[in-house]
């Protein structure tokens, strides 16, 4: 099943219109529609929504091919697979990796998840510190860097070849913590078998919850879960007084990933009584909001404290924080409602980000 079909499916389950679900998630009632029609797919972060939304997994709302619809030739390959014997199992598919020229790592198993991939790795390739360091584990497994001379589109390309994969880097200088995540992410490209393509890229400026192509988002997933594993987080986020400085602190400097990624894995695990909001320009970029019960504005507004920004901008990074507006932040807010925020904007990033608590009173 399509993930446009499902996501129809488990809308009609609870009862409700495509502009009740748009409304619920933050989007546009159009955009729905082409999800469900299959024109669109969501991205990772509107994935990951839908999914608390539903009360499912990610890997549910991929959901499995109807019957019906799949090339008789894959149930053909499937059966076969069932029947035949271990041995002639293991020649199938060191023909399947011949045939499609990517690298295939015998000594690493078959798995489900792109997550279970990543705890594997941090098990067996890993060497017991934090932060984890991809580059050295695709050192391990043979892979060549180079960096490229010309003008390049992409960030970073993966050639997954079956002789020596190969990865060349644009010569422009990027953050540390997004230069890990996406050598994180080629990382899973590498290792999830049935991630068949001979060629993986990471487009300049493009965000890793900005994914929409499954594959994609499978080694975001894997990306996260290797360099903050869940297990570990837990027990972080439990013994955190949160801020955004202590927030900003456990991403720097124990984890070596953005403020950004650490909010998004906050908000994922811990609470729904916390959003983190990205913005520029007073326009909102991204909103992690996952089980929250109250719909967001759609940009910043004024009564907020990250409006001081641009009212007031600050010359060097600097955190603002107080009770703000709920009206400012919440449509149609109920009368108990309160909000704490915390906001940070370091002027040479450009970009503003947001702590919301959310209490009822």
């Amino acid at each position: 099943m399509a993930i446009g079909s499902k996501v129809a499916e488990e809308r009609k389950k609870k009862g409700i219109t495509q502009e009740a679900l748009a409304r619920d998630l933050g989007v546009s009632p159009p955009f729905i529609s082409q999800i469900e029609s299959g024109q669109k797919n969501p991205s990772y972060a509107l994935l990951m929504k839908m999914a608390t939304y539903f009360d499912l997994s990610v890997d549910d709302l991929f959901g499995t091919e109807a019957k019906g619809s799949r090339e008789p030739s894959a149930k053909f390959i499937e059966n076969v697979f069932n029947i035949i014997d271990k041995d002639k199992r293991s020649k199938l598919i060191d023909y399947i990796f011949l045939i499609c020229g990517v690298k295939q790592f015998k000594n690493i198993p078959f798995l489900n998840r792109p997550s279970e991939y990543a705890e594997y790795i941090v098990r067996n390739y890993g060497d017991n510190t934090l932060p984890i360091d991809p580059a050295k584990i695709l050192e391990q497994l043979g892979v060549r860097t180079t960096m490229s001379k010309e003008i390049m589109s992409d960030e970073v390309v993966l050639y997954k070849s079956n002789i020596c994969p190969i990865l060349v880097f644009d010569q422009e200088r990027y953050d540390v913590q997004r230069v890990t995540f996406t050598l994180a992410m080629m990382l899973g490209h590498l290792v999830i078998p049935w991630h068949m393509r001979p060629l993986f890229s990471r487009p300049k400026d493009k965000t890793s919850l900005s994914e929409d192509d499954r594959l994609g988002i499978e080694a975001r997933e894997f990306a996260g879960e290797l360099l903050m594993p869940s297990h570990l987080l837990r027990e972080d986020f439990k013994r955190l007084d949160v801020s955004l400085e202590t927030l900003e602190k456990l991403a720097y400097d124990k984890y070596n990933v953005s403020l950004t990624a650490m909010g998004h894995k906050f908000i994922e695990m811990s609470s729904k009584n916390y959003a983190i909001i990205t913005s520029s320009e007073r326009a909102i970029t991204r909103a992690y909001t996952f089980g929250l019960p109250h719909n967001l504005v759609g940009d910043i507004k004024p009564g907020s404290i990250v409006d001081t920004f641009y009212s007031n901008p600050p010359t060097e990074k600097e955190i603002r924080s107080g009770d703000a507006d709920v009206r400012s932040w919440v449509i149609d807010p109920p009368k108990n409602l309160t909000i704490y925020e915390e906001s940070l904007l370091d002027p040479k990033r450009g970009v503003a980000v947001t702590l919301l608590k959310f209490t009822l009173v």
